[in-house]
């Protein structure tokens, strides 16, 4: 017959993990009660940064230069290339295959300039928001999923009545599961945001002709600085009504039934 009391503390790994998760709980009330409202006033800070003011909008516009379409190098190189190693394969070898090695290292030099010089730049002044908030973003995962671990192991054992606490918890640990899951999409929008933009350059230099393409990208860059804008507000907002959330519940997400002496284990 099993054990019906599995986790002992005197079975050697427990009191480790007894401590692990003191650590777990000490370093989440830290969170939520000092860092959360530091960093909403953070955010507010951010958004007040010149990055969001409607002037930064109004140059977020690029103006788009397709290169010239070419595959390598020019048909005049490789011309000159082939009728030079022909040459070098018809007389001495010796002497000619240092000569046609080098003739080699200029071509792949040619190349790689060749291909960097066809190279159509992103947005910078969307790149610079981009490479500002996506860790910001990944700091709100870390830590809903630490304080998802936290209240998990605040939610006492199953017992008929007396689970008004539980509710409050389960309702608490939902909050939190959805904050999480809705701050990933916003992580993965930049890569959807890179695609379209792509997908529209990619039209642009197959048809330079039709204006309505390059005015395409730039609502696409506009839409995403507004985007943008708008994540930075949900991330705040979120540190904001978890913080209020918990705190508003504290007694009963820490003590969910008034004779709780084994929440853990």
């Amino acid at each position: 017959m099993a054990n019906k009391n599995i986790l002992k503390r005197d079975v050697p790994v427990v009191p480790k993990l007894v401590e692990w998760n003191d650590q777990v709980s000490e370093k989440v009330q830290k969170l939520i009660k000092e860092d959360f409202p530091r960093k909403v006033l953070a955010f507010n800070d951010f958004l007040a940064e010149e990055y969001f003011d409607e002037k930064y909008i109004k140059g977020i516009r690029q103006e788009i230069m397709i290169p010239q379409s070419r595959v390598g190098l020019p048909n005049d190189l490789h011309m000159n290339h082939d009728s030079t190693k022909d040459n070098a394969t018809t007389t001495t070898p010796r002497g000619k295959k240092r000569k046609a090695a080098s003739i080699d290292s200029t071509e792949s030099q040619e190349e790689t300039n060749h291909k960097q010089a066809n190279t159509v730049p992103g947005n910078n002044k969307i790149k610079t928001i981009i490479n500002m908030l996506k860790p910001k973003i990944k700091e709100l995962v870390e830590d809903l999923n630490l304080i998802k671990l936290w209240v998990m192991l605040l939610i006492p054992r199953i017992e008929d009545g007396n689970n008004f606490g539980v509710s409050i918890q389960e309702d608490i640990l939902e909050e939190v599961r959805s904050t999480e899951g809705e701050a990933a999409i916003y992580y993965d929008e930049t890569s959807k945001y890179h695609h379209s933009r792509a997908k529209i350059i990619s039209k642009i230099a197959k048809y330079p002709f039709i204006e309505d393409y390059r005015d395409c990208l730039a609502e696409i860059d506009e839409k995403q600085w507004l985007h943008m804008k708008l994540v930075v507000k949900e991330l705040r907002n979120h540190y904001n009504s978890l913080y209020h959330l918990m705190t508003k519940n504290w007694e009963k997400l820490i003590c969910p039934r008034s004779s709780n002496s084994d929440t853990m284990f």
